[in-house]
């Protein structure tokens, strides 16, 4: 048997998706005109086995190149979630800070608190990490 070239994938033009899975975040790109279905990994399983919640296992994302069934390309398994990188996004950052000082004397405790609350919209890592 003769030994494959392994070379650079060729680009794929089409949509960029952006899975959360159990196990992190991938990027995959599907080709234009591709059917994608999002749903359990086994479809019509008996309910209530105690792993039909999608935050413990996922659910699986397919891609086909067609409308129909039988043109299954890629099946993505433990996927809590997607979404096409198209879609402008922002998450809320909290942060808190503070401190608190106890006092006691003869008359019993009293305590000074002081804090800081900050809530800031971020859309990009960036921001995320820095807060700026």
């Amino acid at each position: 048997m003769a030994k494959q070239k392994v070379g650079k994938p060729e680009p794929v033009s089409g949509r960029t998706l952006l899975l959360s899975t159990v196990d992190g975040e991938v990027r995959i790109t599907i080709p234009a005109g591709a059917r994608v279905t999002f749903g359990p990994t086994i479809p019509y399983q008996k309910r209530n086995t105690g792993y039909d919640e999608p935050r413990d296992r996922g659910y699986s994302l397919r891609v086909y190149s067609t409308a129909k069934n039988d043109s299954l390309i890629a099946v993505f398994g433990g996927v809590t979630s997607f979404r096409d990188i198209a879609i402008p996004h922002a998450k809320l950052i909290v942060r808190e800070a503070g401190k608190s000082v106890w006092r006691s004397d003869e008359e019993g405790y009293k305590v000074e608190t002081e804090g800081k609350h900050e809530r800031v919209w971020a859309d990009s890592l960036h921001q995320l990490e820095t807060g700026k």
